[in-house]
């Protein structure tokens, strides 16, 4: 008789075997395997590999609790090769992610944060919002609030950064001492998706090469415009603002550690520390403003933004509390808090002054969009950001 711990080691072998080659490209050897293993019920199917759907994944098989279950990734990308993940970067991406201490503490948590090189992570300990119109301002610091993460109110992250450290985890997950490791298809695209019915009490995902993959519970994770959701019939509503937002990379004439936002008459706009001393900018503004932003030449844009950004020349003042009146100066006071006593103490500081734009602008417009469900029996929606 074979002994358990021969038998744990030939089905994580498999198991790893099986994974390397998902990898890959699939050869013709791949898909029948692979049509063999979909007929295997999963515990859990995650449609769309992007920074949703890893994390979720990373997240579910990280936890002990799911030890030994049956999760899979299908992903239509092609894998990418990642063992330069934490080269030199060059240029930063255009898309940028804004991460609080919570959400550090759960990349932390799921081994997510250690893929990413300390180099490649832009922290901020100060936020400061103020408005074109007037002369009022608001200013927080991290120190002063006593935030727990220690120095810092949070961390801007480059898309490809994320990404990158989330496929890792995802990688490790994949060969780790599991009966069930990991699952990642890619490239894969979903044909079709059916609800359980009578027969089966579990979702199917069809594939486009045919396999049909049967799962206790499929998540969508596939973005705004989800094939999983519109399989599902379930309908969208929302609107759109009639505006568009730049998103930019400058270089400053001071390294930048504060996350700037002014309002605008026409939108607010963001100045966000980077790594290496660039800063991202977000910029909010009409669909014929943001068409301009995008055409004008890199000189041209940086004189814009730093007008944006700077003029008027007016110094902003904090609020002055005790003009307000004994009434509203005590609903103040009771509601004031260690944080609200930081954002009014510190006096204002002007950003930094842009003097390089680099890599390419890009503008999306700005919209809000929700599914009008979103779960149903063996079925779950993430909510995804998309642009």
């Amino acid at each position: 008789m074979v002994s358990r711990h021969v038998q744990r080691k030939v089905r994580s072998s498999i198991c790893t075997s099986m994974h390397t080659r998902s990898l890959a490209f699939w050869t013709e050897e791949d898909k029948a395997e692979r049509a063999e293993r979909g007929r295997e019920l999963q515990d859990v199917v995650i449609v769309g590999g992007g920074i949703v759907g890893s994390a979720l994944a990373c997240n579910l098989k990280s936890n002990p609790v799911f030890h030994g279950k049956k999760v899979t990734v299908i992903e239509p990308s092609p894998p990418k090769q990642l063992e330069d993940a934490n080269a030199s970067l060059g240029l930063p991406d255009a898309r940028v992610y804004t991460i609080t201490p919570a959400s550090k503490k759960l990349f932390e948590a799921i081994g997510v944060w250690d893929k990413i090189k300390p180099e490649h992570i832009a922290p901020f300990g100060h936020m400061q919002v103020w408005d074109a119109m007037g002369d009022g301002f608001i200013r927080f610091d991290a120190a002063k609030a006593q935030v727990k993460s220690g120095s810092d109110l949070g961390y801007v992250l480059e898309h490809g950064v994320l990404q990158r450290a989330l496929a890792l985890r995802m990688q490790e997950l994949a060969g780790q001492d599991d009966p069930n490791p990991l699952r990642i298809l890619s490239p894969a695209e979903v044909r079709n998706f059916e609800g359980p019915g009578e027969v089966h009490r579990a979702g199917t995902v069809t594939l486009e090469d045919g396999t049909e993959i049967r799962s206790r519970l499929v998540v969508a994770a596939d973005g705004g415009k989800s094939m999983i959701r519109k399989l599902s019939a379930l309908g969208t509503w929302g609107w759109t603002y009639d505006q568009q937002a730049v998103v930019a990379t400058v270089k400053t004439d001071q390294i930048n550690t504060t996350a700037f936002q002014r309002f605008l008459p026409s939108g607010p706009i963001a100045l966000l520390p980077l790594r290496d001393g660039y800063s991202s900018v977000v910029w909010s503004t009409t669909e014929n403003h943001a068409i301009e932003l995008k055409s004008i030449s890199p000189q041209e844009f940086v004189a814009a933004l730093n007008e944006a950004l700077h003029k008027p020349s007016v110094t902003p003042s904090p609020p002055q509390v005790p003009l307000l009146g004994n009434l509203i100066q005590g609903i103040h006071l009771a509601a004031q808090t260690v944080l609200a006593a930081g954002a009014l103490a510190d006096p204002f500081q002007a950003p930094p002054k842009a003097t390089e734009a680099v890599g390419r602008r890009i503008a999306f417009p700005l919209k809000l969009q929700h599914a009008t469900r979103y779960s149903l029996t063996c079925f779950m929606m993430m909510l995804t950001w998309t642009w």
